[in-house]
């Protein structure tokens, strides 16, 4: 088909019902497939089952992923900050699907090469996609030398294309640039066409995106969180609402879009736009993120299940930092090991096992501080070979 017919093509073939229906599990709603895939785990991770135990993943908020692209859109040129942020989710995306492809486990070697040589690697990105809240995917043509997809919803425009471009150049072993081109972005749809110059495949381009996740620290007590009786998975996760056939994930307790992001995507990123961009962009993102989570506490937003909001009511001002550090390790962003409030002078005190990435975590203590205690911050960080122990003050 010439390229002059493809968008025509496209308005007649887009997506419009749900192309697969999640199974739930009948005791808590949520999708079988997080039970079968994801561990959320004592140690404040949320780590893949199978195939590395140590690759973690981390709730975001899309708002805040939006808030710091438009702040840093503004203040460096969106065209310098897409590049950035392209290269480094394209290098993530090649070394998670890398991850599988060379899976240490045995009997996975042959799903690993099914994934490659079949179609199933179709039906891998489509229901992967809506699983993570990344959008509603449907895949038109993988078949070399060009690449097809429609989307709606996608979490982040660039982003996702940057995904696309990671996941189909391992596949398939060829170098690939996805553009975009919009169908009705009142709708949120828009067509992916891509097209590889390399009509040979390049042998084992995979081996080049090896990655060894950092070791999970281990604790010693169980989180204190109810988990659902049939998959294990934490109660109030259940209040997170998955839609397969728009492709995101919303909280039903503040109406706010949520995405599984691999905690190392997201910590690649952020260093790829300190290192490009300086301290400025480190600063920025440190305000972004501190302002968002004081606006998500003040406004009730975080999401706090309604047992949580009655014990977070009655409770002293130690208390509400442990349920909503509680929060953040069922979220995937580590393990709260202890809270210690000094009173002269004023400190809080908060050691971490397993903290995600520094400049996000150190955001959200300082939103977390400034929306209980209504005074300005200082974070100083103390970083430990089995925890990171940070001072607000």
């Amino acid at each position: 088909m010439h390229e002059a017919n493809l968008r025509e093509h496209a308005l007649f073939t887009r997506p419009r019902e749900k192309l697969y229906s999640m199974p739930r599990c009948r005791e808590c709603g949520l999708p079988v497939t997080l039970r079968l895939l994801f561990r959320w785990r004592d140690e404040g991770v949320i780590t893949l089952r199978w195939f590395s135990p140590d690759f973690r993943f981390v709730v975001l908020y899309q708002e805040l992923l939006n808030r710091i692209f438009d702040v840093l859109e503004e203040q460096f040129g969106e065209k310098k900050v897409d590049e950035i942020a392209w290269e480094a989710e394209k290098g993530s995306a090649s070394e998670y699907v890398a991850m599988i492809f060379l899976s240490n486990k045995l009997w996975l070697k042959p799903f690993s090469f099914l994934i490659r040589y079949t179609r199933l690697l179709n039906i891998l990105l489509e229901q992967n996609s809506a699983l993570l809240g990344y959008g509603a995917v449907q895949v038109i043509e993988t078949k070399v030398p060009n690449a097809r997809i429609f989307i709606r919803n996608p979490y982040r425009l660039s982003l996702f294309r940057a995904d696309a471009d990671g996941v189909y150049e391992v596949a398939r072993e060829r170098r690939m640039k996805i553009a975009v081109e919009d169908i009705s972005p009142e709708e949120g749809v828009y067509y992916f066409v891509g097209r590889t110059p390399d009509m040979q495949r390049i042998p084992n381009l995979f081996h080049a995106y090896r990655i060894k996740p950092k070791p999970v620290q281990g604790v010693s007590k169980p989180l204190e969180v109810s988990r659902c009786p049939r998959c294990g998975v934490p109660k109030p996760v259940s209040y997170y609402l998955w839609d397969e056939r728009l492709g995101i994930i919303v909280s039903s307790l503040s109406g706010r879009r949520i995405i599984l992001w691999p905690d190392y995507a997201l910590e690649k990123m952020l260093k790829a736009f300190e290192d490009a961009l300086g301290d400025e962009a480190k600063a920025i993102l440190f305000d972004i993120t501190r302002e968002f989570w004081i606006d998500l506490i003040r406004s009730k937003g975080v999401g706090l299940s309604p047992d949580e909001q009655v014990a977070f009511l009655e409770a002293n001002t130690q208390e509400r930092y442990e349920i909503l550090l509680n929060r953040l390790a069922y979220q995937g962003y580590g393990r709260c090991a202890r809270v210690e409030i000094e009173e002269s002078p004023y400190r809080v005190k908060i050691e971490l096992v397993n903290p995600s990435t520094p400049m996000i975590i150190s955001g959200v203590l300082a939103g977390m501080f400034e929306a209980l205690e209504d005074r300005e911050v200082t974070v100083e960080m103390e970083e430990r070979p089995d925890k990171a122990i940070y001072y607000l003050s």
